[in-house]
């Protein structure tokens, strides 16, 4: 389930205030749903919801949830989502100071905030990845895993469950797209290796099957290797 977007009501009343929360979310079937949740709702609950939804007979679904889900035909605003067709990342533009700063935003959150919370900092973790989206991917990881802090707080991330799958979904998908433009060149991962300082042959296997995801375990077990200590784990 990959959560997309979420809409927080205030509602005041005499002498008490309520809030109302709608989650838009994509299930595994990938269905889209529009889900009221309460404030003490958790992700776990959430993603049970959906389960339940997915699972639960067409036209036993209005009876059952009682209009607290329904299904959409389209995520809302969809447009403008996806990056520019056909536009390539450029390697060796720098990471700017603005996108550096970005990306520690993104890392820190994720790392630093129960998982729960992380529902009300979706618009700006959104808006940040925006901001960074014309970024190389390989220069995305090398921001990270060059510094002492974020590349112990990307372990951090990686014990948090849905938090950790949408994080590397957005990664694999842009390393998929450089790819199949052919922008993920060699002597790419030559310089990237010498940035990281890692050997090449440490990647070269997970470079070799596109597994991005066994490309960051690697990453993240050299940096361990390289000494990093637990005064930044949460």
């Amino acid at each position: 389930m990959k959560i997309l977007a979420f809409i927080l009501a205030a509602l005041a009343c005499i002498g008490t205030s309520a809030f109302a929360l709608e989650i838009i979310v994509r299930t595994e079937s990938n269905e889209i749903l529009l889900i009221d949740a309460a404030p003490a709702d958790t992700i776990e609950d959430i993603e049970s919801i959906a389960d339940q939804y997915d699972r639960c007979p067409e036209d036993l679904r209005k009876e059952v949830f009682q209009d607290s889900v329904v299904k959409l035909n389209s995520l809302p605003d969809e447009s403008g989502l996806q990056p520019e067709a056909g536009v390539s990342r450029n390697y060796h533009a720098a990471v700017s100071d603005k996108e550096k700063a970005d990306i520690s935003y993104i890392v820190n959150t994720l790392s630093d905030l129960p998982t729960p919370k992380l529902l009300f900092y979706k618009s700006s973790l959104t808006q940040a990845g925006d901001r960074i989206n014309q970024v190389h991917p390989l220069n995305f990881m090398a921001t990270i895993f060059t510094d002492e802090v974020l590349r112990v707080k990307v372990r951090n991330i990686k014990r948090k469950g849905w938090v950790w799958k949408d994080f590397m979904g957005g990664l694999r998908n842009s390393m998929n797209e450089e790819k199949a433009k052919g922008n993920l060149k060699t002597e790419f991962f030559d310089d990237f290796c010498s940035r990281v300082g890692i050997d090449y042959r440490k990647i070269e296997n997970p470079i070799s099957r596109n597994n991005w995801d066994d490309l960051v375990d690697v990453l993240i077990k050299h940096s361990e290797s390289q000494g990093d200590n637990d005064r930044y784990r949460m």
